[in-house]
């Protein structure tokens, strides 16, 4: 069975999580980043589409954690083939 990018990313987050302090409810777009690896322009794509939520504290933006952790295990499965073997060259004498 494979895992999506976004459950194997969420599965990394929580296991950051897990060694070091817990998730915060909400947290800046440079720690989403941090923790998802999803780039800056990425996560301002999925706020305009509405998959991330987020809230404004003065000039803040912060992300609600639990519901992008959702919409990352929400994404469909990745559907990857095993590279095919190449054949090895036979040796010249």
């Amino acid at each position: 069975m494979t895992k999506t990018a976004a459950m194997f990313i969420s599965d990394q987050v929580e296991a950051v999580a897990a060694r070091a302090a817990p998730l915060p409810v909400f947290c800046t777009i440079a720690r989403w980043t941090d923790l998802t690896g999803m780039s800056r322009r990425a996560v301002y794509e999925a706020l305009g589409r509405g998959d991330l939520v987020a809230r404004k504290r003065g000039e803040q933006t912060l992300i609600d954690v639990d519901h992008g952790l959702r919409w990352l295990r929400s994404l469909p499965v990745a559907q990857i083939k095993a590279p095919k073997r190449q054949q090895p060259a036979e040796a010249t004498t």
